[in-house]
């Protein structure tokens, strides 16, 4: 074999062992490519269900805020509503006074006080009532309330506070809970 035998053969080898290098080259490349494709695409979707995860925390967040407002805003108008109600009830019980049956109201307010302090006690009346009390047997003094009546022992130790802002103080409560239930039944 002679030296141009021996070069083509040479060559021959080169160009064969280069197309199989060049060939595992591109599918090295080709494989890389791939990976690289998928390794972004896995990226991409990560990054967007953690945007879309941020979005929706975000959305709820604020939702949850929004429901609050609502919330507070309506306890608050139910609760000036319930306060209004309160005061109407109020100045209805202390309207009592224009009532008919009001002076045997009274008259059985200042029996119950008398029998609970003692017979020697003092009736303290406003001066409307004084005159609607004729017919009570009691030492009287005067009393800067609505109505009813506040009675005193001769010592002053005890003390019963019939007047009509007392016993609406007392019921006052009990108003408010059923303007609230009655408000909670509407809705």
């Amino acid at each position: 074999m002679g030296l141009e035998e021996l070069a083509s053969e040479i060559r021959s080898k080169t160009l064969e062992e280069a197309g199989k290098i060049s060939r595992e080259a591109e599918e090295e490349e080709n494989r890389l490519l791939a990976a690289a494709q998928n390794e972004r695409k896995a990226i991409l979707e990560k990054a967007q269900k953690e945007a879309e995860a941020q979005a929706s925390s975000e959305t709820n967040e604020k939702l949850s805020s929004a429901r609050l407002a609502a919330s507070r805003a309506i306890a608050s108008e139910e609760d000036a509503l319930v306060s209004r109600g309160v005061g109407e009830v109020r100045k209805l019980f202390l309207a009592l006074p224009e009532k008919k049956s009001y002076t045997s109201i009274l008259n059985k307010l200042v029996a119950e006080g008398v029998e609970e302090v003692g017979e020697d006690a003092t009736v303290l009346l406003n001066g409307d009532d004084k005159k609607r009390a004729k017919k009570i047997k009691a030492k009287f003094g005067d009393a800067d309330i609505s109505g009813g009546a506040i009675i005193e022992s001769a010592d002053g130790r005890v003390r019963v506070d019939s007047s009509l802002e007392a016993i609406f103080s007392d019921m006052a409560p009990r108003v408010r809970t059923l303007l609230q239930t009655e408000l909670k039944g509407e809705q």
